[in-house]
């Protein structure tokens, strides 16, 4: 998020970077930060401080000791708490006395890691005019940050060379200079944009696109959120590069170390294009897991017109689509409304509008409020699907709230209720998305089709939050649903080894997480995982390229898989620039007449 109050006077001048000598009385502030998490004077008055101050904001100001000590644990520079629009504006040398305190933004209860700040300050201003302390360089030709770790003890010990939380922290509320980056993140709602600074060697893994992918011993401290708290900062997308020299004040707010420029931001743009996939084949499947971000009738009409392109124009109008996230009819109204019959056909509208064929669906509506998302939206998992390519759903069963069991018909697996949800009241899906299961034929050959939206990740601590390694609280429920729908599986294909299953959707887990192992057990193959490492995401948050989203087939199914697809149209882009904010996945099935 963007943090602190913007400032309220001019530009900074950009050449203001040189070194001033400045005479020195009192404690320092290395002294005050020390070589770790938290002030070694945390709680204790100090007298005296001496710095320049380099940017200020409606409740304080930063200022920084331009005669640094020779240890690079030991941040430079501090922030000023003084509770209104402080009178002190950069290049002034100050004095200043006060309680040192460790902060938590957004209060202890955000699992924040804590910012040392001077509260209660008696500021003099000793000379005006100084040239700011120059800014540690960061990245080639300065220090550079670790690529792999951001902690691995528990801030027990202090590694700025090693753990990426260390390093930031030792570089807290000082200047720094970035001289060339390149955006691994477009910029989000809070006008935060991830880069990377160039020259970083071991940097990555990085996407075929360029982004930086999110590994199980790899979570690419290398990267840094560029922030507007300071000044505003122009919106980019993943591949833009900064056009020039860049210095700002380390800071930290909402779980993230923040660079907060105080110039002039510009970036060279890109050549970021969205991609397309190919059509089907004679006698090839093609099914697809979409999350559609909150869809619903009420949404502006070009959200369905632009679904609509990237569907027919971008994903080539897939025989069946997963979709997750499709909300009732009235969105986040609050009125009882659960249906979405509105929502489909006026998707399934555009789609035919843009040259696409006239779709189907199926779902089971939630019961009022009882499967989490927004209040109101009644988020729910459904299948679209076409028919005019050999495909068909097959109804069966009078209560779609009733579990689906499969049983063995003459010869066949029949399901006793399709559409249906696979034990809707169970307790590992208490305010969570209930699985949908359909039971399909494509030229004869029985599918089954689970679609699925487990558990979201809210709840969970950030990276550089508080609690190193970060609490995963979501991922034990995620877990049982991942068991749950394991064993389903496993109850279909003991009635026939050979069972074609598909379990797909947004399984808000990554492909090496306890989720999918528990998910694919021995018996499904995550798609996914059969593309380069380089296409393995489909979201990008904070500046890791990561998949959430999941295609799973049983072993019959998987040896008739022809390719593999994650379409690249959102994720990498601006908000205004998509629909979603998640790539779709096609998975492609050699099933001949």
């Amino acid at each position: 998020m963007s943090g602190p109050a913007p400032v309220t006077t001019e530009t900074i001048s950009e050449a203001v970077v040189e070194t001033q000598p400045v005479i020195i009385s009192g404690d320092r502030i290395h002294t005050i930060q020390g070589a770790g998490l938290r002030s070694p004077l945390e709680g204790k008055t100090v007298s005296n401080i001496s710095g320049i101050v380099t940017a200020f904001r409606a409740d304080g100001f930063y200022m920084q000791d331009p005669d640094p000590d020779e240890d690079e644990g030991t941040s430079e520079g501090i922030f000023v708490f003084t509770g209104v629009v402080p009178r002190v504006r950069p290049g002034d040398e100050v004095r200043v006395s006060g309680l040192v305190e460790e902060f938590y933004p957004g209060g202890l209860e955000s699992n924040n890691q804590p910012i040392t700040h001077i509260v209660d300050p008696e500021v003099n201003i000793i000379l005006s005019g100084n040239v700011l302390p120059a800014p540690v360089l960061i990245g080639e030709g300065g220090r550079v940050p670790p690529t792999e770790v951001i902690d691995d003890d528990g801030g027990k010990q202090f590694e700025q060379q090693q753990d990426g939380l260390d390093f930031y922290e030792s570089l807290e509320s000082m200047l720094l200079q970035i001289d060339s980056a390149v955006v691994v993140a477009a910029t989000n709602a809070y006008k935060e944009t991830a880069i990377l600074p160039t020259g970083i060697s071991h940097a990555g893994p990085f996407t075929a696109r360029g982004g930086l992918l999110l590994r199980i011993d790899d979570q690419n401290p290398e990267r840094i959120l560029l922030d507007d708290g300071l000044r505003p900062v122009p919106d980019a997308v993943m591949g833009d590069q900064l056009a020039a020299s860049v210095v700002g004040i380390l800071d930290y707010s909402f779980g993230n170390y923040k660079f907060q420029p105080i110039m002039k931001v510009s970036f060279i743009r890109g050549e970021l294009t969205k991609e397309t996939a190919r059509p089907a084949q004679e006698g090839e499947l093609i099914i697809a897991s979409y999350n559609v971000e909150n869809l619903d009738a009420l949404d502006n009409p070009n959200r369905f017109s632009g679904l609509a392109n990237q569907i027919v124009n971008h994903l080539k109008s897939p025989d069946i689509l997963v979709l997750e996230e499709v909300q009732d009819n009235n969105g986040i109204l609050n009125d009882g409304t659960v249906d979405a019959n509105e929502t489909y056909r006026l998707l399934i509208d555009a789609i035919v509008e843009t040259g696409g064929p006239e779709y189907q669906f199926r779902d089971v509506p939630p019961l009022d409020n009882r499967d989490g998302g927004e209040l109101g939206g009644n988020i729910r998992v459904g299948f679209l699907f076409r028919t005019d390519r050999g495909l068909q759903f097959i109804d069966r069963g009078r209560n779609p709230s009733a579990a689906p069991e499969p049983v063995a018909n003459a010869g066949e697996i029949v399901l006793s209720q399709s559409p249906g949800q696979i034990q809707p009241n169970a307790g590992a899906f208490y305010e969570s998305r209930k699985p949908l299961v359909g039971e399909f034929s494509f030229y004869g050959q029985k599918i089954f089709i689970i679609g699925v939206h487990l558990n979201s990740k809210s709840g969970d601590t950030a990276l550089y939050g508080l609690y190193q390694p970060p609490r995963l609280d979501s991922e034990r429920q995620r877990i049982q649903q991942a068991n749950i729908i394991q064993r389903y599986v496993a109850q279909l294909q003991g009635l026939d080894p050979d069972a074609l299953v598909v379990v797909a959707g947004d399984m808000n887990d990554f492909q090496f997480s306890e989720t999918l192992a528990a998910l694919k057990g021995s018996n499904l193959t995550d798609v996914v995982e059969l593309l380069p490492v380089a296409e393995q995401y489909t979201y990008v948050y904070e500046g890791n390229s990561q998949a959430l989203d999941h295609i799973l087939v049983s072993t019959s199914l998987a040896k008739q898989v022809s390719e593999v697809d994650i379409v690249h149209l959102n994720a990498e882009f601006l908000e205004n620039q998509r629909t979603s904010d998640h790539d779709p996945v096609l998975a492609y099935f050699r099933l001949q007449k």
